[in-house]
């Protein structure tokens, strides 16, 4: 899986949820900026992301 890959993957959850961003960044536990940082990026090293579902 790309970063691409995720990105797209994300976006759909979203816009599936009705989610923002912030929202998500909310249910996760981490910094907006974290999650915002994910589609700012044309390239970036994942390294390792965890969703969990509630």
């Amino acid at each position: 899986m790309t970063a691409r890959d995720v990105q797209h993957r994300i976006s759909e959850l979203l816009d599936e949820r009705g989610w923002s961003p912030t929202h998500l960044a909310k249910v996760v536990g981490v910094p907006t900026s974290t999650i915002t940082d994910i589609f700012k990026r044309d390239s970036w090293s994942l390294g390792c992301v965890i969703l969990r579902s509630n």
